[in-house]
């Protein structure tokens, strides 16, 4: 007596492993949007708070070389003022200076 297996419908199998690959790469596709999304919706404030301390720290400099520039334009103003009421001090003090480099130098 012979036994007859059914026949295999090999176009089924293949449609259905077929439909299984196409599903786990559209759950995959779907997780990593949503993952993407998760990033960016916390990335956004970071990257504003970020720029916020990048602009206070931009002011602060800026400050800091304004005060600096002040300064400096009332030493120069000062130094003119100095050099005006007393040039042969500061022709003397001039001459001691170069005197001073050139030995420290000459070293």
């Amino acid at each position: 007596m012979t036994t007859s297996n059914p026949p295999l419908n090999r176009s089924a199998a293949s449609n259905s492993a077929s439909d299984q690959v196409t599903n786990l790469a559209e759950n995959a596709a779907q997780g990593a949007h949503q993952t993407v999304d998760r990033v960016a919706e916390k990335a956004a404030p970071m990257a504003a708070k970020l720029h916020s301390g990048i602009d206070r720290a931009h002011e602060a400099v800026q400050d800091g070389l304004d005060q600096f520039d002040t300064i400096q334009q009332e030493w120069k103003g000062s130094a003119r003022a100095q050099v005006r009421e007393h040039p042969l001090l500061a022709v003397a003090a001039a001459v001691a200076a170069g005197l001073l480099i050139s030995r420290i130098i000459a070293r």
